[in-house]
């Protein structure tokens, strides 16, 4: 009866499991569990002036998505990031960055000029997008759960919050997604001869 009102009192407040799910948790699961959530699809313009979709990641390379106000902690963290970013994470993945400040361009461009971070920063001015992944937008508020790896199935394989949490958890994440990739690349070759 208990654990029936914790769930009850959970989804009377919008959590999910999936929002709940341990990161371990989450982690492990193989890409065919059912029980694995689809990341929603998305198609967000960039500072750049770029349109960004998910779908273009889709089969390609794992994609880290990053829901950020840019905050004094996240502005603190993004050299840290660009740095992982350039050594670790490109060209084999993606990490795009999604602001949280609405309609405000100009704090958005002023963060990227004084930082000179290379990672595309993406912007969701009604907040649908973030709402789509944490189930709540509240302008230039981080969500508890805001950062997202997700692989070439459209499959979020692993989630936490950044920063706050060691980003080496997301980097083992996704050279297990590089792995796999090499190891179906191997597979088929074989297969091939």
């Amino acid at each position: 009866m208990r654990n029936l009102l914790i769930i009850l009192l959970m989804f009377t407040a919008g959590i999910t499991p999936h929002k709940l799910s341990s990161a371990q948790d989450t982690a492990d699961k193989n890409p065919e569990d059912s029980a694995l959530v689809r990341a929603p699809s998305f198609e967000l313009v960039g500072i750049d002036g770029k349109t960004y979709r998910l779908s273009d990641y889709r089969a390609e390379m794992p994609l880290i998505v990053w829901f950020t106000n840019l905050c004094g902690g996240c502005q603190a963290n993004i050299p840290h990031l660009d740095s992982v970013y350039s050594a670790e994470i490109k060209p084999n993945a993606e990490l795009l960055a999604v602001s949280l400040l609405g309609e405000d361009k100009e704090t958005v461009a002023s963060i990227r000029n004084k930082l000179k971070f290379r990672f595309p920063i993406l912007f969701d001015p009604q907040g649908k997008t973030c709402e789509d992944y944490v189930g709540e937008y509240v302008e230039a508020s981080c969500p508890a759960v805001n950062l997202f790896v997700i692989d070439r199935q459209g499959t979020i394989r692993y989630e936490t919050h950044f920063p706050g949490h060691s980003e080496s958890e997301a980097i083992s994440m996704l050279k297990t997604l590089f792995d796999e990739k090499a190891g179906a690349a191997k597979k088929g070759k074989e297969d091939g001869q």
